[in-house]
């Protein structure tokens, strides 16, 4: 009889040679059972089913009401496909762009559909990287077996999801969003608040923000009504579902153009600091050029300010009027706007279950978000203090986020005694650790495996 499997989206190479063990002793510690890798690989060509499937819905697709209709038996391809796709900067060019994007992209979905169809069945549990993008089908494929899936993807780390749901149409960012609502005592709250603060004034926690230069500002920002945060155009799009907008582009011109509307709203706009950091490398470049076509589409309003500069959110925010409504899809900025006492805008899309949890005023569809954009600041809702702290505690001081002492990166780093935290995400470079029978690398596996987010 073959051996059970552990199934994974990546090789052993770099920083996954840890991720991937480490959630493969962590099953097989808990089921008591040794498992054989099955590294996935993407077959070169499509079975006749598969093909077929391919043709007729390529007819479809031009059609934008069926963007969101691409369906493979109980597997829905359409936001991996569309985020995917919006990786690609020219897919914001013209049509033609888009759709050549498209149809690459979901052409690969189809040879992973193919590929998923060849898989063993004997396979137990599963490693599955940046599930909100191509990848997103197969953590749907293992999701409906009700198999065990393990991932890593902010804003939690390296978690488990043992699946004992019933067969609903889960994506892989429903796992991402924090749910519950905690009765935290005094301490945990003002533990909350100081992680806050710790990125608010020292930039410190996430370590992308290490590698933007801030500029400063002398500026008053005092009389406008509307603050408005860019997101990135090409960095996981849908990732948490449809809520009107295709894309942070689509979703960016219909709020500007909502409210520059009404001639008294001033709006100011700032760009996303990453849009500047050139750590990001291609991303931030495409992320820049996409900006610079808004820019220029809407340059000739005289109610729009637009901040084309990193500025660091609190400089900003010390300096605009408290009635200020502060807009954003599903950024943590808000998180800061919040604390400072503003009213926000978000959509319901985004890494909190606003089913659950009231931080913001929210939207579903394109038309209440609309409605929503017409409502003076006296209409809007603050936050609920109960919930805003719960959000704080998930996202920046359980164990096992990106704040927390159980983090994936934080133990990898603690081990190898890394005082600075980018150097985690270049862990490839530390190749004298990367050997399987080392006593370093055996102690980090252990440690990893034992602290993975059971979800």
């Amino acid at each position: 009889m073959d051996k059970n499997l552990f199934f994974s989206t990546r090789t052993l190479n770099g920083p996954y040679n840890y991720i991937v063990r480490s959630s493969k002793k962590n099953f097989e510690d808990k089921c008591q059972k040794k498992l054989d890798f099955y590294f996935f690989k993407i077959e070169k060509f499509l079975s006749i089913d598969i093909y077929y499937f391919f043709i007729l819905n390529i007819l479809k697709i031009f059609f934008k009401k069926n963007f969101l209709d691409l369906k493979y038996k109980n597997l829905d391809l359409s936001i991996h496909v569309l985020s995917q796709t919006y990786k690609n900067q020219l897919s914001y060019k013209n049509n033609f762009y888009f759709y050549i994007n498209f149809i690459v992209s979901f052409y690969h979905a189809c040879k992973i559909l193919n590929s998923l169809n060849k898989v063993p069945r004997n396979i137990d549990a599963a490693y599955i990287d940046h599930g909100m993008y191509i990848n997103g089908v197969i953590f749907q494929f293992f999701f409906k077996k009700k198999i065990v899936v393990y991932s890593n993807n902010l804003p939690k780390g390296l978690f488990k999801l043992k699946n004992n749901k019933k067969n609903r149409n889960f994506i892989y960012g429903d796992f991402l969003k924090f749910q519950t609502v905690y009765n935290l005592n005094k301490n945990q709250k003002n533990k909350s608040i100081q992680s806050l603060k710790k990125i608010i004034y020292q930039g410190k926690i996430f370590h992308w923000l290490k590698k933007t230069k801030y500029k400063k500002s002398n500026k008053k920002y005092l009389n406008y009504t509307h603050v408005i945060y860019a997101h990135s155009f090409t960095d996981a799009q849908l990732i948490y579902g449809y809520d009107g907008f295709l894309n942070m582009k689509d979703w960016l011109i219909f709020t500007l153009e909502e409210l520059l509307k009404n001639k008294k709203n001033k709006i100011l706009l700032k760009a996303h600091p990453n849009f500047y950091n050139k750590s990001m490398g291609q991303e931030s470049l495409i992320d820049k050029i996409v900006f610079d076509l808004v820019k220029k589409k809407f340059s000739h309003f005289t109610n729009l300010t637009i901040l084309d500069k990193p500025l660091k959110n609190f400089e900003l925010l010390k300096k605009i009027n408290k009635k200020s409504i502060l807009i954003s899809h599903h950024s943590n900025a808000l998180l800061e706007g919040i604390y400072f006492g503003f009213k926000c805008i978000s959509s319901s899309k985004t890494f909190w279950d606003s089913s659950k949890l009231n931080l913001t005023n929210t939207w579903f569809e394109s038309y209440d978000y609309s409605i929503l954009l017409k409502k003076k600041w006296n209409y809007l809702k603050f936050s609920e203090p109960k919930h805003f702290y719960s959000v704080l505690y998930d996202f920046l001081v359980n164990d096992y986020h990106i704040g927390g002492k159980k983090y994936f990166w934080t133990l990898v780093n603690k081990i190898l005694k890394v005082k600075n935290s980018n150097k985690a995400y270049n862990i490839q470079k530390y190749g004298r650790f990367s050997k399987p029978k080392s006593n370093i690398f055996k102690k980090i596996i252990k440690k990893l495996s034992h602290n993975i987010e059971e979800v």
